[in-house]
């Protein structure tokens, strides 16, 4: 009988903490700072996810939620998570949605500098660029790869010259073939 109790004890308060975690969810994702606190202080989990793998912190950021953020992430939430329909990062989709303040935090806080500076290169915000440069100390390989298209991107000239004195080196002349001895292949 007293297993049957702790049985149903158990399930009933497996079912309150699904139902919490689901709140914290819906109250970052509104950026409800007060709802959130109060979930995280009654024990809901900083890293429930989504059926997408989209953590509180996740969906705050996705949606500009600068204070709920800052929260989370003082509170120790993982800022490395990827969406598993997309396979975004929480970088990716900040920096596509404009939310630069929260792109900072998380800039911030650390994590894969190589794929931080792809994601910040390709938003064109030189700031963030030389913030992880500074911060996060990418790769040579990701340095040299960002500087090469940075090159090739009229519009990114600020953000090639940042790359170039954070280390990158520059990319290797293209090879040139003298026409005459192209010629001389001609037909063979």
């Amino acid at each position: 009988m007293h297993r049957i109790a702790w049985l149903v004890l158990a399930m009933a308060l497996a079912l309150f903490a699904g139902d919490a975690n689901d709140e914290l969810l819906e109250a970052a994702r509104r950026g409800d700072l007060a709802a959130v606190k109060s979930l995280i202080e009654k024990g809901s989990a900083i890293e429930a996810k989504t059926s997408y793998g989209q953590t509180p912190l996740y969906l705050a950021a996705r949606n500009g939620h600068e204070a709920v953020v800052q929260y989370l992430l003082d509170k120790g939430a993982n800022g490395d998570v990827r969406d598993t329909f997309y396979k975004a990062s929480m970088l990716e989709f900040v920096l596509e949605r404009k939310h630069y303040g929260v792109a900072k935090m998380l800039i911030a806080r650390g994590g894969n500098a190589d794929e931080q500076l792809r994601a910040v290169v390709e938003s064109g915000q030189a700031d963030l660029v030389q913030m992880v440069i500074e911060k996060s100390k990418p790769s040579q390989k990701a340095l040299d790869s960002a500087y090469e298209g940075a090159l090739g991107d009229k519009q990114a000239g600020a953000i090639a010259e940042l790359l170039k004195k954070g280390g990158a080196h520059e990319p290797a002349a293209a090879l040139q073939v003298d026409a005459k001895v192209l010629d001389s292949y001609a037909g063979t």
